[in-house]
Parts: structure tokens; C-alpha cells; sequence
């Protein structure tokens, strides 16, 4: 229940916050002055929900980027261990 719960509230959130947006013509600066100046935004937790999901974007695509970088050094050493073995005799 919690989870959808932080789902339900951070909907709520976002579109709070962009409905301020849209009423201060998006500047976006506004809303971050006010916002700090009331709290430590590192403290609010929607900022660590975002921080969570970015964090976990960030590490797929570094899982991602670290497969392709292995199977491209695996095949160039598969490769090179071919061209040194006469008549490609394994």
C-alpha cells in the first residue's frame, strides 16, 4: 500500500507543480527559489524518488555500455587469437 501510495503522491506532485509552471509562464527558477527556501531539497522526498530513479536509469545503461564494451574486446581477442594460430587451427 505504501508504494502506491508514494506512486499516488508524486503524481500529485508533478502535477501541482505544473500547473505553477504554467501559471508563472514556466519559469521554472521561481518555483526551485521558493521550494528552497522553505526546505532542504535534499531532504524532500520526492527529490530522493527522482534521485532513485536516476540512479537506477544510470546503472542500466552502465550495464548495457558493459556488455557491448565486452563483447566487442571479446570478439577482438577472439580475433587476435586467430590470427596468431597458423591456419586458424584452434
Amino acid at each position: 500500500m505504501k508504494k502506491q501510495g508514494d506512486h499516488l503522491l508524486l503524481r500529485a506532485v508533478v502535477e501541482i507543480e505544473s500547473y505553477v509552471l504554467k501559471h508563472y509562464n514556466k519559469d521554472q527558477s521561481w518555483l526551485f527559489r521558493k521550494v528552497q527556501n522553505m526546505f532542504e531539497l535534499r531532504d524532500l522526498p520526492i527529490y530522493q524518488e527522482i534521485k532513485k530513479w536516476m540512479q537506477e536509469e544510470y546503472r542500466q545503461e552502465g550495464l548495457q555500455e558493459g556488455l557491448q564494451e565486452g563483447r566487442q574486446e571479446g570478439l577482438q581477442e577472439g580475433r587476435q587469437e586467430a590470427a596468431r594460430r597458423p591456419y586458424g587451427i584452434c
